[in-house]
């Protein structure tokens, strides 16, 4: 009896251990840090930027972030393009001009000849999509 409360114990403590080793956060990479790594401190320069006042569709803030969003990814040399569209809330009876950034970034592989619905769930094509606003 003793046995199985000491293995069910050791259980208890290993599973407690592997669990609070998972839901660790990384530690956040400062700005230095390879450009192929993700930095907290990067991003935030973004968020600021971003962030610094609401900017609600078809407002002038609206267009600022559109222009900074635009003039990242081209800095990154991602030909960055914009399509407009008409945007409807679900949840809201709200409807309003709204405009995508789509960013292509060339895969390392080349995909096969076929049409997008012939491709199996979870094909990578030879190109990404970067961001959406």
């Amino acid at each position: 009896m003793i046995d199985r409360v000491v293995i069910a114990l050791l259980f208890v403590a290993l599973c407690f251990v592997l669990i609070e080793r998972v839901s660790c956060p990384p530690v956040a990479l400062a700005a230095s840090a390879q450009l192929t790594s993700f930095s907290a401190e990067r991003a935030m320069k973004h968020v600021l930027a971003i962030a610094q006042r609401p900017h609600p569709i078809g407002s002038a803030e609206h267009d600022r972030v559109r222009d900074y969003l635009v003039a990242q990814l081209s800095n990154l040399g991602l030909g960055p393009q914009i399509q407009n569209a008409t945007g409807v809330g679900t949840r809201y009876a709200d409807a309003g001009r709204v405009q995508n950034i789509l960013a292509r970034m060339p895969g390392s592989q080349t995909a096969p000849a076929s049409p997008p619905f012939s491709r199996p769930f979870g094909h990578c094509a030879p190109e990404r999509r970067l961001c959406t606003m």
